[in-house]
């Protein structure tokens, strides 16, 4: 298939769109949108696991307001869409994409539907169904091995890229974890290669991220986050990684601040993301 026979779909008012690929590779990127329609009703819900990517000032306002996490991780449709373009130049071959237009405030695609959107809102529940159908068809459509990366922001001021594989900061710092609790666990179990091999290890992809110049944790530099904020990877790492079957693993990558808020920068970055992912694909997921 080439990818100029590729259709996007759009969902209910371009909420949510999917751009097929035709690679065994999914993007998600679920908190970039900036779309505050008045007729979509905001996000109320407590959220007890809830995360703020956006510094201490605005955590506060984000909290004070809501309880829950309303803060949009900003510029990661922009990377998003990029690392699909700069992976296409880079291999002929195009990732399935799958992005929200909505703000957070309205939407929230990595959490639970409970508190992802407002219990009464229609139209919301809509775009929620929407994108996980349009993870599901991708799913459908690679039919076997594959990988989906979320995409995500964070501002820990730490500049380094916190790789999500469902494995506690607890776990990390103490050097005790299993692969069947990881959403790389298909990986794990194809490869026959050790979860610390795959997390940590001159295979791992925080090992190519490091190749690329970004700084990565879980990485050969650093196997945990000692006493850094770490994020572990959310519901969407959840449910579509391997870590509850299947053959689609799944990482989160949280992107620092550093490399999202200067248009230069966020280039310069989705390219080494990029150039990362196609040798981490041509190692582990090509045909």
């Amino acid at each position: 298939m080439q990818t100029g026979e590729l259709k996007m779909e759009v969902g209910l008012h371009g909420f949510v769109e999917y751009h097929p690929g035709n690679t065994n590779i999914i993007l998600s990127i679920p908190h970039g949108g900036t779309l505050k329609p008045d007729f979509i009703k905001d996000r109320v819900h407590p959220d007890p696991n809830g995360e703020y990517e956006e510094g201490e000032e605005e955590r506060r306002r984000c909290r004070s307001r809501t309880k829950i996490d309303i803060c949009a991780d900003k510029y990661t449709l922009q990377i998003g869409k990029q690392l699909s373009k700069d992976y296409t130049d880079l291999t002929s071959f195009k990732p399935h994409v799958i992005l929200s237009n909505l703000h957070r405030s309205k939407l929230d695609p990595n959490r639970p539907q409970t508190v992802a959107l407002s219990s009464e809102d229609s139209d919301s529940e809509i775009a929620y169904n929407e994108y996980h159908e349009f993870i599901r068809k991708a799913s459908k459509k690679i039919g076997g091995r594959g990988l989906l990366l979320d995409i995500h922001g964070q501002n820990h001021k730490q500049n380094s890229v916190e790789l999500g594989y469902l494995i506690y900061k607890s776990e990390l710092n103490a050097g005790k974890y299993r692969k069947r609790n990881s959403s790389i666990l298909n990986l794990a179990k194809t490869t026959g290669l050790s979860i610390e091999e795959l997390l940590h290890g001159d295979l791992s992809f925080g090992a190519l991220l490091e190749e690329e110049g970004y700084k990565a944790v879980p990485s050969p530099r650093q196997h945990a986050p000692g006493k850094q904020r770490y994020y572990t990877g959310g519901f969407i790492t959840q449910v579509y990684g391997s870590s509850r079957g299947g053959e689609i693993d799944s990482i989160q990558i949280e992107i620092p601040g550093e490399s999202r808020f200067s248009s230069k920068v966020r280039k310069k970055f989705s390219r080494g993301l990029a150039k990362a992912v196609q040798k981490f694909h041509a190692r582990f997921y090509a045909d």
